[in-house]
């Protein structure tokens, strides 16, 4: 038997755009049992999807590693934790399940390193690829070809808390709201917020987390098309930070310490806007990927 696991993760945390996320502790587990017939995926867990996309996701990564994974009389058992179309990586964990599996069966025959290209060129977005894949706080940067990802400790004091709407954001309508440019005074404050919040968590002083998280290139936009977002978005307090989890519509609490009433107002924005949402405590996962194998 192999057994997976995977983390779900949040990308941005405000204004690093498609350059950071960071692994949360709301796992994706496979297990793969060799069968007597046909490839078979089974869903099980407290995040159930409604239709055979997840599945899909599990086989379209064993395709990664191997052309026909149909090859593979294995008999695979989901479990899900990871809220589903919520912006923390649920599809990046499904396909990096399914790349593992067939890896492993084939002899490991793909390194870490070749796994997060294969899982950045399906996926697109190496944010949530390397979060997963390494755990802890990434920082990634992707020019044509070339990839590289930088996993970072992560601060003592920093903590996560994720409030969950139960209304889905669908990823490529959250892309196409996006303004094709940008004005120089923009990328300006982009840039220089970018910048101290990369010097925020890789020095451990999160004090000015507070100017660093605010974004100004995706979350206004994307805020727009969920009720209740854009005034979520403006419930950051002392010491406690809001921000988008990836394209949404989740939104990640980052704090020093707790996070207060916070997450409660957060929850009330999107209620008052006719649309449920569950407090979600987590922590950040210090480990990402995990493979076990048994003869059980």
């Amino acid at each position: 038997m192999i057994e997976v696991s995977v983390p779900a993760s949040s990308a941005n945390l405000g204004s690093g755009f498609d350059a950071v996320a960071v692994a949360l502790d709301l796992r994706m587990t496979a297990r793969a049992r060799a069968g007597a017939g046909p490839l078979q995926v089974r869903v099980t867990g407290s995040q159930l999807p409604t239709h055979g996309g997840l599945a899909e996701r599990v086989r379209a990564g064993m395709a990664l590693i191997a052309e026909d994974p149909k090859s593979f009389a294995f008999e695979i058992d989901i479990h899900n934790d990871i809220p589903l179309g919520a912006g923390l990586g649920s599809s990046a964990a499904a396909l990096l399940c399914g790349m593992t599996i067939a890896n492993r069966a084939r002899g490991s025959v793909v390194s870490r390193e070749e796994m997060l290209g294969l899982l950045v060129r399906a996926e697109g977005h190496a944010d949530n690829a390397a979060a997963a894949l390494y755990g802890g706080l990434c920082f990634v940067l992707q020019e044509g070809p070339h990839l590289c990802a930088l996993p970072l400790p992560v601060p003592e004091a920093l903590r996560c808390t994720l409030v969950v709407p139960d209304r889905p954001l669908d990823t490529a309508a959250a892309r196409r709201a996006l303004p094709a440019s940008y004005a120089r005074a923009d990328v300006g404050r982009s840039l220089q917020r970018a910048s101290m919040l990369a010097a925020c968590l890789a020095s451990g002083r999160l004090a000015r987390l507070d100017l660093a998280t605010r974004d100004c290139v995706h979350q206004p936009y994307r805020a727009a098309l969920f009720p209740g977002l854009s005034e979520a978005l403006e419930q950051s307090s002392a010491g406690v930070h809001v921000v988008l989890s990836g394209a949404g519509p989740s939104v990640l609490l980052l704090s020093e310490g707790g996070a207060g009433d916070a997450p409660d107002r957060v929850a009330a924005c999107f209620r008052r806007a006719g649309v449920g949402a569950r407090i979600v405590p987590t922590a950040i996962a210090s480990q990402g990927l995990l493979v076990t194998e048994a003869t059980a």
